[in-house]
This record gives C-alpha cells, structure tokens and sequence, in this order.
C-alpha cells in the first residue's frame, strides 16, 4: 500500500499541493465586498496633466490612459467602494492586484488575483491585511506603515507601489465628473 501511495505524494508535493490558490478577480471582488454586492465598469480616461497629477501624488509612475473602476453598491445602490486591478512586474513575472478601496479612500483589502512569480515570494493573507485601513499618505511606505514581508521584498514593494497608484487614482476618479456611462454587470 505505502507503495502506490509514495507516487501520490511525490506528485502532489510537485504540484504545489498546499500553495496558496488565488481567487479570480470576480471572487477577490466578492471577497471585499460582499456576495451580494453589484459592480459597474466605469471607464476612465485621464489626460497628460491627470496622469501627471496622479503619479506625483503616488510617487511613482503615471498610470495608463485607460483606467477601469469596479464600483460596488449594495442592493439599494449605497456606494461601497472601488474595486482597482493594477498589474506590476514583481521579480521578472506579473503579478496582479485587488485593491478594494472605501468610499472616502482607505484600503479595504488588497488580494493578490494573479501571481507568476513562485509562490514562495506570495506574502500570507495576513500580511495583506496590514493595509486595511490604511490612506494616501506618506507613512504609506515599506518601513512606516507596511512592514517587508520576509523573503519577498520585491513583491512587498510592487504591492506598496499599487495600492498607493490606486489610492491616487481613486482619489482623482471620485474628484472628477462621473463618465456618461458605465456597464452594469
């Protein structure tokens, strides 16, 4: 018996068995804001001196010239916030983001929805958690508010960088008139 089990667990141990599985960006959504919540796609579009304003205000990079915004309500159309997917390059692979913001811009939650690197350089969900609550400001930062996380300072950084690009841009969003229309689903 211990023999046909011995190539089971070399398989299972191979395939990762026990790694972190990652939600699909419709769950990470769910997960933050609730399974009852409805999402509209809002398109936004900022001009040269937004994305300027925006990455000024982030620190970093300007972000792309189309943005989309999940924006969750509950079922009597309450605002609950925004749902933010920011890719960044971690090591040499993609990694994407959730960054789940309230309406008077804190962090929510922040969930990892894709992740190429290996999975070694993946923080706990607990250490994802050290930025609920937190806003746009300068203790936003590796060091201040968001302790490393061992083994995966870059990821730590990536992760810093786009919650604080999304912050930014929610920020302008919510400053700017709503676009004509957005999707439901």
């Amino acid at each position: 018996m211990s023999r046909r089990l011995l190539p089971v667990l070399l398989a299972l141990s191979a395939l990762g068995a026990g790694a972190a599985v990652l939600p699909s960006p419709d769950e990470a959504l769910r997960l933050a804001f609730g399974k009852d919540a409805r999402f509209a796609v809002v398109s936004h579009w900022p001009d040269a001196e937004a994305r300027r304003r925006i990455a000024e205000r982030s620190g970093g990079e300007p972000p792309p010239t189309t943005i989309r915004e999940r924006r969750a309500t509950d079922a009597d159309g309450r605002d609950l916030g925004s749902g933010w997917f920011l890719r960044r390059r971690i090591r040499t692979h993609l990694g994407v983001f959730l960054i789940a913001i309230t309406p008077d811009g804190r962090v929510l939650r922040v969930e990892p929805v894709r992740f190429d690197e290996p999975r070694r350089y993946l923080p706990s969900r607990r250490w994802w958690r050290q930025f609920e609550g937190l806003g746009l400001d300068d203790d936003l930062r590796l060091g201040g508010a968001v302790d490393a996380a061992s083994g995966a300072t870059l990821t730590s950084r990536a992760a810093v960088d786009a919650v604080r690009e999304a912050l930014a841009v929610h920020e302008w969003a919510r400053s700017t008139p709503p676009p004509e229309s957005a999707a439901s689903r």
